[in-house]
């Protein structure tokens, strides 16, 4: 089941908004940036993606090294995936089987874990926020920097909350 309601906007939008509800505003909690350590667990192909993730991660600024979990998970699920493709390439979706009643045609046991290992790996980067969904749900805004003279009129006119000046 997703997520329920509109989009929750970041407590800076809330706080240009005025907060008209009263409501308390969602704070992120602390968290420490760095660089996680890459797990022995990961084969070759693995390695490829924990080495990219991070560079993407880390040019958005959302790297914390709490995230080795998540991150291994996610090249878990695409080593497996790749190697689920791997076999179906070489042996084809569907194998032949005698049974009492003749040759029954089936589909191979790899398409299943294909089709597992796809949905993990899309729900791993979904939650590493690096899907378009999870993007607008994450709401990472990159804020230019302002002089001091436009912070000090933001005190009397707030800019809106679109990003208009």
């Amino acid at each position: 089941m997703g997520v329920r309601g509109p989009v929750p906007h970041p407590a800076k939008v809330q706080r240009l908004k005025g907060n008209p509800g009263k409501r308390a505003l969602t704070v992120p909690a602390p968290q420490q940036p760095g660089t996680p350590i890459m797990p022995a667990s990961l084969g070759p192909v693995g390695i490829t993606l924990w080495e990219e993730l991070i560079a993407e991660l880390s040019n958005r600024r959302t790297l914390v090294a709490g995230d080795r979990r998540i991150l291994e998970a996610t090249c878990l699920a695409y080593e497996h995936l790749m190697t689920a493709s791997a076999t179906i390439a070489e042996k084809g979706s569907v194998y032949e089987s005698d049974t009492a009643n003749g040759t029954m045609i089936r589909p191979r046991p790899e398409c299943q874990l294909r089709s597992d290992a796809f949905r993990r790996y899309v729900k791993c980067l979904d939650a590493l926020g690096l899907t378009p969904n999870s993007r607008m749900r994450l709401q990472i805004l990159q804020v230019p920097d302002r002089s001091a003279e436009e912070q000090a009129l933001d005190e009397f006119f707030p800019p809106d909350i679109y990003g208009r000046t």
